[in-house]
């Protein structure tokens, strides 16, 4: 039986690329290398640099194959992949001081806020897990957008939908997420509340 590789999904290219199936990997290089690109020379200005970069992403890609593995999807991760990576280039090339600065500024801020408190990790768990249960295609929408700050014109592109079906699934998303994490904190008030009241 043929397999129609472009009918398929990135999980199902995924899990054959893990099966060593260069095919598989050829159709996720043919479906996001372009999008990629062009994410790349945005931040980068530089047509070579950007193509050089997305060419060692999907080398990377290649070297893990049969060990491919992420808890994302996998086009937040390949995008994710590419914002590092800019990174470090900019850090090498001590390009973007300031930009550098107020990020490293950012992370420090959290991991100490993380450090201080067992909340905020716990915090961070909920919100993964809410996001999880997201459908896939608009866990995918959301990651895209608020994980590898993506436009919503870009996502459209990625996913191939229309920008307003874009905004409509970060709009629902949004709206889930906050009704669940509202509903787990109530959850969690009543819970101290009633140890509480079995203490005294």
């Amino acid at each position: 039986m043929t397999i129609n590789y472009s009918q398929l999904t990135d999980t199902e290219l995924v899990d054959k690329i893990n099966q060593y199936d260069k095919r598989a990997f050829e159709e996720v290089y043919n479906r996001y290398w372009l999008a990629l690109y062009n994410h790349a020379r945005r931040m980068l200005k530089n047509d070579d640099e950007a193509a050089d970069l997305v060419q060692d992403i999907f080398s990377s890609v290649l070297d893990k194959m049969g060990t491919l593995t992420f808890h994302t999807t996998l086009a937040a991760y390949l995008f994710q992949a590419i914002r590092f990576r800019v990174i470090n280039i900019f850090y090498r090339e001590q390009v973007k001081h300031k930009y550098l600065q107020s990020l490293r500024a950012y992370f420090d801020r959290n991991e100490a806020q993380a450090d201080d408190s067992i909340r905020a990790k716990e915090m961070t768990e909920l919100i993964e897990r809410e996001i999880a249960a997201l459908p896939p295609k608009m866990r995918e929408v959301f990651e895209l957008s608020k994980k590898s700050y993506l436009s919503n014109k870009e996502i459209a592109e990625v996913v191939n939908i229309s920008e307003a079906t874009v905004k409509k699934h970060l709009v629902v998303a949004l709206r889930r997420l906050r009704a669940g994490l509202t509903s787990t904190m109530l959850l969690s008030v009543m819970a101290t509340l009633l140890w509480l009241n079995r203490v005294q």
